[in-house]
């Protein structure tokens, strides 16, 4: 007999330690899906289950944490959700359960840029615009100020590309940026999609290592850049972490990286 309750639009399995890093740790992981449209909040229950909540958001994208707020990159806007803990321990369905609640405060229409990573910086709220090829501000000003493009870009123009998609912020600026690309017509990052990825500089707008498989989600931490990308030895997605060790110089030895099996 076949069951009449549909599949949940996605599932999580995780490693036996998990709960009990997330409760020594006293924190919350949040992630995105755009497959299933959700911003995810997992926690750890105890030390050996794991809480979800999920909260619907339409082809939910880039997120970025900043002191209290909150944003999400979606579909066509970016929202900006703000905690007051004040709120949480009076939540009429679940009193003295949260000790943080996002509630939305601003809403940019951006349209249909597909916003990848975004980030706070000193300037304002960055985002990687992958239809437009460019890093930009996003306020109320536009719907996006575009103000960085890759040096073998040369026009402005709704076609990804190189679909540029990942950024690390230093000292509140761009940093380093990842696309699965070097073309410069629509979508021509397809062309050589496992073997093309750059990761690039942005203030010299140079690229620093090449030829890196379908780089993502760059983040500098401790003197390195690490960042996520797919294991070209296999041919159906599966994933691999770089660790890239750059010191800002041009292409040289002295930038590397390590695939690491997750």
């Amino acid at each position: 007999m076949r069951s009449s309750t549909p599949p949940a639009p996605f599932s999580c399995q995780f490693s036996p330690n998990l709960p009990e890093l997330l409760l020594q740790l006293n924190c919350t992981i949040a992630l995105t899906t755009y497959q299933a449209g959700k911003l995810v909040f997992i926690s750890a229950k105890d030390e050996n289950e794991l809480v979800q909540l999920p909260r619907t958001f339409v082809k939910a994208m880039g997120l970025a944490l900043h002191n209290n707020k909150l944003a999400v990159a979606t579909k066509s806007e970016l929202i900006v959700l703000k905690n007051d803990a004040r709120m949480a321990p009076s939540y009429p369905k679940s009193p003295s359960k949260y000790d943080a609640m996002f509630m939305p405060r601003a809403t940019y229409y951006t349209g249909g840029v597909d916003i990848h990573d975004i980030d706070w910086g000193v300037d304002g709220l960055w985002g990687v615009n992958t239809s437009f090829s460019c890093l930009c501000l996003i306020d109320e000003e536009f719907s996006f100020t575009p103000k960085w493009q890759p040096h073998f870009i040369t026009d402005l123009a709704s076609e990804d590309r190189c679909h540029l998609n990942g950024l690390a912020m230093q000292d509140g600026q761009p940093k380093y940026v990842t696309a699965l690309g070097t073309g410069n017509s629509m979508q021509s990052w397809r062309d050589n999609i496992v073997k093309d990825g750059v990761v690039m500089d942005v203030d010299s707008n140079e690229i620093v290592i090449p030829n890196i498989p379908m780089p993502h989600s760059p983040r500098l931490y401790d003197g390195k850049l690490f960042g996520s990308v797919t294991n070209a030895h296999h041919d159906i997605y599966p994933r691999a972490s770089a660790a890239l060790n750059c010191n800002g110089q041009k292409n040289t030895s002295k930038h590397q990286y390590d695939y690491l099996a997750i």
